[in-house]
């Protein structure tokens, strides 16, 4: 069955491509090149552990390409203040924090009260379970407290950038700080694609459907929609 299912997927794709002009589907051996080389220039910045490798494939299993890409940025965002600031960090947390930060806004993970504090104690069930406890407590602290102001300035470094680099992802905050360039590498490497969007859909259902949580408090006081769509990003 599934053989007969990759002839039928692998017949459609002829057709497409003989029914498409040929000057269409040429490539730019140059283009290809340089997102090659800037991917993988980006990768070699991604921390490669069992841990890192375990929360990828949980990020991938309930999030879209687009909220993947957006949680990848953050933690690129993020190495990119401390290499500017010259300072080291547990790589293995803020990546894992990173990538779950935004969990709690799935479905499966979408419970009652602040989907920080849901995704956060997601996080740390699912380090628990593959054998990852060492980190788990870290990873569940640096999410539950990355949409809170005052931890852009927390005394732990790690809950710090895993905060900053959400946040400029989100609306740019801190991005004029980090060379254009490297900020041109990482959107390449990982599109937006309609980061904007999404994520305004996704903070204006948590904030309607829980009055009382983080973000309907936060949307009370800021323009969190506006802000996001004002990013200096195209979208």
């Amino acid at each position: 069955m599934l053989f007969q299912k990759n002839q039928i997927v692998l017949l459609g794709v002829s057709i497409v491509i003989a029914l498409t002009p040929a000057h269409a589907i040429q490539a730019s051996p140059k283009q290809d090149e340089a997102l090659i080389a800037i991917q993988t220039e980006i990768a070699a910045q991604i921390p490669r552990t069992e841990a890192t490798l375990a929360a990828e494939s949980l990020l991938e299993a309930f999030s879209g390409d687009v909220m993947v890409a957006h949680a990848k940025r953050s933690y690129l965002f993020a190495a990119a203040f401390a290499e500017r600031e010259g300072r080291k960090f547990d790589q293995e947390v803020v990546y894992i924090a990173s990538l779950l930060h935004d969990l709690g806004l799935e479905d499966p993970f979408d419970g009652q009260g602040d989907f920080e504090t849901n995704g956060a104690a997601a996080a740390r069930s699912f380090l628990i379970e593959k054998g990852f406890d060492a980190i788990s407590r870290d990873v569940e602290q640096a999410i539950d407290l990355h949409t809170n102001p005052a931890t852009l300035n927390h005394a732990r470094y790690e809950y710090a950038l895993v905060a900053r680099g959400a946040l400029a992802d989100v609306v740019g905050a801190g991005l004029d700080t980090i060379d254009p360039a490297k900020i041109a590498k990482i959107v390449r490497a990982y599109p937006r694609a309609g980061t904007k969007s999404l994520l305004i859909a996704m903070l204006e259902r948590q904030a309607a459907a829980k009055p009382d949580s983080r973000i309907a408090k936060t949307y009370k006081r800021l323009p969190v929609s506006d802000l996001i769509r004002k990013a200096p990003f195209s979208e």
